[in-house]
């Protein structure tokens, strides 16, 4: 419901968010909110994306609402959750069971990958080391010269 509220704000024209889902919340035609964002929008994104992420950004990414800079979110429009941990008794690995899907309405974006960005920037080791944040540098300069 977060990305729901969320989008209604970026949104310039109604949108359908969940096509199955194991949730009945959020389904049907979802109308922008009369006072949303007309500016301009950046989403600087990684190869992680848990949660409702790759939803989120299968519909910026759908929906056109701004500019995406960063890596191959790790996640799309498909999503499991309701997990339960489990431990393996020998090894004591952990590992997580999804015990429910839901999946948003998407044109044109394949579920064989995650969200791809607009400019791909990926931020090397050094750099993390060092604290350097190769994304948002990239950010702020492609503002400064727009």
């Amino acid at each position: 419901e977060s990305s729901i509220y969320l989008l209604k704000y970026l949104a310039q024209k109604p949108f359908t968010y969940f096509t199955n889902s194991d949730y009945h919340h959020g389904q049907g035609l979802n109308q922008p909110h009369k006072r949303n964002f007309k500016g301009k929008v950046y989403f600087i994104i990684d190869g992680n994306g848990n949660s409702t992420t790759g939803h989120f950004m299968a519909k910026v990414k759908e929906l056109n609402l701004g500019t995406i800079i960063g890596e191959e979110l790790g996640s799309n429009q498909f999503c499991t959750g309701g997990q339960s941990t489990l431990r393996l008794n020998n090894t004591k690995l952990v590992y997580y069971v999804a015990s429910s899907t839901s999946e948003i309405k998407v044109e044109n974006l394949t579920a064989e990958r995650g969200i791809m960005p607009d400019f791909l920037v990926s931020q090397s080791i050094d750099d993390y080391l060092n604290q350097v944040d190769t994304p948002m540098n990239f950010t702020k300069e492609l503002i400064e010269n727009k």
